[in-house]
């Protein structure tokens, strides 16, 4: 959204000038996305409990402020996880995204693994 703001000289009054001011707003939310990596199985399962959780971050405007990525469903920008291991199978995982001016997301995957 821009903003614009225009002041102009009157000839009544000589010391204003005209000027002319634009504002970016940035009113867009910031992008998440977990992503997971291992042994791939069938239909997106996995074979071994060794995933890799990754979180990618983005934010076009005014930038990723904060972060986190973690298996709790309460939103947490407190964190600057981006990486983790894991071990336990069907646990879904929840990226939180934060941007320079407070717009918020936040994204999810679950790990699944096949052990049979």
């Amino acid at each position: 959204m821009d903003v614009r703001a225009v002041s102009e000289k009157k000839p009544a009054i000589p010391s204003i000038t005209k000027h002319l001011y634009t504002v970016n707003v940035d009113v867009t939310s910031p992008e998440c996305t977990v992503n997971l990596s291992g042994t791939a199985g069938d239909n997106g399962w996995y074979k071994s409990n060794n995933v890799e959780i990754t979180l990618s971050t983005k934010d076009n405007h005014s930038g990723v402020a904060a972060y986190d990525l973690t298996t709790s469903s309460t939103a947490s920008y407190n964190g600057k996880n981006s990486d983790v291991q894991s071990d336990i199978a069907d646990v879904t995982w929840y990226g939180y995204i934060k941007d320079n001016v407070g717009n918020v997301n936040k994204c999810n995957n679950t790990v699944k693994v096949d052990t049979v």
